[in-house]
C-alpha cells in the first residue's frame, strides 16, 4: 500500500491510543485484578498462570514496534493475532474502542492500495455513525440522556414546562442527524458537510460532557453573545 503520511498517521494514533489503553488497563493482565477472569474458552483457564503477563508484553512490544514501522504488514498481522488472544482470554477487553482499533489494523491489513484504505475507513466510519444515531432512536437515549441530562440539569426544563413534549420529542432528532451525517460520508457530494457536521457534534458533547458544561442560558438572554 502507498504510503502517505495521512495514512501513517492514522495509523500511529490509533497505535497510541491502543498503548494508552493497555497500560492504563495495567491490572486487568495481573493476577491482583479485582475481578475474575471471564475466559471465552474453556481451554484458555488450563494455560500457565504467566500466560497473560507473557501476552501483555508482546502487545505492548508489538504496538511500539508498530508505532515505528506502522507499515510492518507481518507485524500489524502479529499486532491482530494478539488482540484476538487478549479477546479469547477475558471479556473485560471486548471494550468499543478495541473493536475500532482492530478494524483500521484489518482494514490495513487486506488494502492493497491507499484508496482501498480509505474507501474502507469510510464505510467503516458511515456505519458507525449511522448504526449508533439509530442507537439513540429509543426510550432510552430520550428518558436517561435527553430529558434527565441535556434538558433537566442543562437548560433546566423539566415536565412541568409547557411545550415540554416538543422538546422531549426533540431528541429524536440527534438520532436522525447522526443517521444523516453517517449516510453523508458515503457521498462525495455530502462528505464535507457530513465531517464538519460529525466534527461540531463532538465539540458540543466535549462542551456539554466538561466541567463547564454548555453555556449559562441566561448569558443569552443578557445579549452577551450578541456581539
Amino acid at each position: 500500500m502507498h504510503k502517505t503520511i495521512w495514512v501513517t498517521a492514522i495509523l500511529r494514533l490509533t497505535l497510541l491510543a491502543h498503548l494508552l489503553t493497555q497500560l492504563f488497563l495495567y491490572k486487568a493482565w495481573t493476577l491482583n485484578r479485582v475481578f475474575p477472569t471471564l475466559t471465552v474458552f474453556p481451554f484458555v483457564q488450563n494455560l500457565p498462570k504467566e500466560f497473560p503477563f507473557i501476552l501483555y508484553c508482546a502487545t505492548l512490544a508489538t504496538t511500539l514496534l508498530l508505532l515505528w514501522k506502522p507499515h510492518w504488514k507481518k507485524g500489524v498481522g502479529l499486532w491482530i493475532l494478539l488482540v484476538l488472544g487478549s479477546w479469547a482470554w477475558d471479556y473485560v477487553f471486548w471494550q468499543p474502542y478495541t473493536y475500532c482499533f482492530l478494524a483500521i489494523a484489518v482494514i490495513h491489513f487486506f488494502s492493497k492500495s491507499e484508496q482501498q484504505f480509505w474507501t474502507r475507513c469510510l464505510l467503516l466510519l458511515s456505519a458507525l455513525y449511522t448504526f449508533s444515531g439509530l442507537h439513540k432512536i429509543n426510550g432510552a437515549f430520550l428518558y436517561t440522556i435527553w430529558d434527565s441530562y441535556v434538558l433537566k440539569n442543562r437548560f433546566g426544563i423539566t415536565s412541568n414546562d409547557s411545550f415540554f413534549l416538543i422538546f422531549h420529542y426533540a431528541g429524536l432528532l440527534v438520532g436522525l442527524i447522526e443517521i444523516l451525517f453517517g449516510i453523508g460520508l458515503l457521498f462525495q457530494q455530502t462528505r464535507l458537510g457530513a465531517f464538519r457536521g460529525l466534527v461540531l457534534m463532538h465539540v458540543l458533547i466535549l462542551l456539554g460532557l466538561s466541567p463547564i458544561g454548555f453555556f449559562p442560558m441566561e448569558l443569552w438572554y443578557h445579549g452577551i453573545y450578541c456581539c
